[in-house]
């Protein structure tokens, strides 16, 4: 028996979601602090490192999410979660072992498949166990959990290097270098997150019987304007967030002089503090609004956050003193808070509740290709075609952020109008369990 009201049985299932977030973040994310050491040893080009850091992780990311999108909609969401900790851990594991490029490249890519059974299961799984006007809550949990464990990659991965360049115990110990074996250290927790998985409770599905085969796709031919929208405005969010955490170690310690792991640890503890109050800002105040004002205040905060990205993105931009530069970076770390604790719930809204698993798959394709895939790799290639080092890559960092801010607006300003009307009649179509 499921409850649907937020009550004590429901979230300790979110805590655990929640813990499987950390890691899945913390694992992913590692990688910006050790991109210089990787650069010097593997010997590779901006460009390269930013395949590696982005691509290789995003485009398996996507992909794979398709038909575990697929699964989610129909198979047990908890044992899916399970095989994928296990998978991300081996993987990030292999990156630590990496002796070229090309290895390094096929192990972010099985970092990517594993992460993929994440989120579309267990966003599924805790939207069957709260109802709409109260999950914004929940997910903000969920999306505290990357806050917290993006931010901690960078703290965490930083204090390692720290100690592993100050200490020679650890290093005598294991004849590795000391990016090698902060990856080791961060594949560790997997098998301990896995277990706790297995306290997780399947809930039962709503609508279960509404879903005939091809729903999800005759739904987005029906609607694709407004998805296609929607997709894209979510996407250019991610696209701000990863050009920012990606590349900020390395505009620290090249532009002002940052050790790598100073650099980690300075901008990790950034993040962890004005991301997950970002995150919690938009959990409360969003179902708050939406309790006292309607559900269309989500895209109204989507829409007054926009203009505020242009801004940060241009504080980075003509930054002249490391201050300037964190404050906008920390501006857009705060707004990228807010952003993605309101898409999911914005996307929930928009969709067939029979077909979730599937609409955060596609969510995860555009948000990780476009996003994580396109805008670090945007970077590298402004970096070395266009201003070749000149700002120690934070004009490049600056100039995509602004850019994406900008389009997300224009996009989203587009087919609000449209999303409201599918919004509401979504709503009207599914079933509304009693507060």
């Amino acid at each position: 028996m499921i409850t649907r009201s937020g009550t004590p049985r429901a979230w300790p299932v979110v805590w655990v979601l929640f813990a499987a977030t950390v890691l899945s973040y913390l694992d992913r994310g590692v990688i910006a602090v050790l991109s210089p050491g990787i650069k010097a040893d593997l010997n590779i080009t901006d460009v390269e490192i930013s395949l590696v850091k982005g691509l290789s992780f995003a485009l398996f990311f996507a992909v794979a999410g398709l038909p575990i999108g697929w699964l989610v909609d129909r198979r047990n969401r908890r044992n899916i979660i399970i095989v994928g900790v296990l998978f991300w851990s081996l993987m990030t594991a292999s990156c630590g072992l990496a002796p070229n490029f090309h290895w390094l490249l096929v192990a972010r890519m099985g970092v990517g498949v594993g992460e993929a059974c994440l989120v579309p299961a267990a966003y599924s799984i805790i939207a069957d166990y709260f109802a709409p006007q109260r999950r914004a809550r929940a997910m903000a949990v969920m999306n505290g959990g990357a806050g917290i464990g993006g931010s901690g990659s960078g703290i965490v991965g930083g204090a390692l290097l720290l100690y592993l360049g100050t200490s020679s115990v650890l290093p005598s110990v294991i004849h590795l270098a000391h990016w090698r074996i902060v990856f080791l250290f961060f594949a560790l927790p997997g098998p301990l997150v896995a277990l706790l998985l297995l306290t997780v409770r399947e809930p039962a599905r709503v609508e279960i019987a509404a879903r005939p085969a091809g729903a999800f796709a005759a739904f987005l031919r029906q609607c694709a304007p407004e998805m296609t929208g929607l997709y894209f405005m979510f996407a250019m969010s991610f696209a701000m967030n990863y050009a920012l955490v990606l590349w900020s170690p390395t505009v620290l310690v090249r532009s002002f002089a940052f050790d790598q792991g100073q650099a980690g640890i300075v901008l990790g503890t950034e993040q962890l503090v004005l991301n997950i109050l970002g995150t919690a800002l938009a959990g409360l105040l969003g179902d708050s609004l939406i309790r006292h004002r309607g559900m269309s205040m989500r895209l109204l905060l989507f829409l007054i956050c926009m203009p505020l990205v242009m801004v940060g993105g241009s504080l980075i931009f003509f930054a002249s003193s490391v201050t300037t530069y964190l404050i906008g970076a920390g501006l857009i770390m705060f707004l990228g808070g807010v952003l993605v604790t309101l898409s999911y719930p914005m996307l929930y809204d928009a969709v067939p509740a029979s077909t979730r698993g599937q609409a955060a798959a596609v969510y995860m394709l555009a948000g990780n290709i476009i996003g994580l895939g396109g805008a670090p790799l945007a970077v590298g290639l402004l970096n070395d075609l266009v201003f070749e080092n000149l700002f120690g890559a934070q004009a490049s960092v600056g100039l995509v952020v602004a850019s994406t801010g900008l389009l997300s607006l224009a996009v989203a300003l587009s087919i609000s109008g449209r999303y409201e009307r599918l919004r509401k009649h979504n709503l009207a179509a599914q079933l509304t369990p009693p507060n």
